[in-house]
């Protein structure tokens, strides 16, 4: 199957996204649970 270019990077940077949003929200996270 191919997969335009335009849509991989997309695809790419939003996985990138929600990865970075994941590690920040369990950081938050551990600090309340910390405190």
């Amino acid at each position: 199957m191919f997969i335009p270019l335009l849509f991989r990077q997309f695809y790419l940077g939003y996985s990138m996204l929600l990865h970075l949003l994941e590690t920040q929200h369990g950081r938050i996270e551990g600090n309340v649970l910390r405190f």
